[in-house]
């Protein structure tokens, strides 16, 4: 898991990245919330309540849907002890994400599959 102190500036990162994508946004303030508040569900919470982007839970029962989800979208990963990264894409059989710890990375489908937990965060 990433250390107390950066996961804020994770969770930041990943909703700054993702409201962008989806909206003409000016400056988006920085949150702060506990750790234990490092989920989706706060994710969800603030993209609804405030800037009005209507979100939802998935999961993917079927790996081959994964070419259906919309994107950007927020996965969590089974990586360092559990991160959350933001999609970009997926075309090629590769999955594009980035997350403020990594960086832009680019997976197969299959390493992809293994590292993530089919949950995704979606618009």
């Amino acid at each position: 898991m990433i250390a107390k102190y950066e996961y804020l500036l994770s969770f930041n990162f990943l909703l700054k990245k993702f409201v962008q994508q989806h909206k003409k946004a000016g400056k988006i303030k920085d949150y702060t919330l506990p750790l234990e508040d490092y989920n989706f569900f706060s994710f969800y919470n603030i993209l609804q309540n405030d800037f009005d982007i209507e979100a939802m839970v998935i999961r993917l029962d079927e790996w081959e849907d994964i070419e259906e989800l919309s994107f950007p979208a927020i996965a969590f990963l089974k990586i360092n002890g559990g991160i959350f990264v933001l999609l970009n894409d997926y075309k090629d059989g590769k999955i594009h994400w980035e997350s403020k710890e990594y960086g832009k990375q680019v997976n197969t489908f299959s390493l992809f599959r293994r590292i993530s937990d089919n949950i995704f965060l979606i618009f």
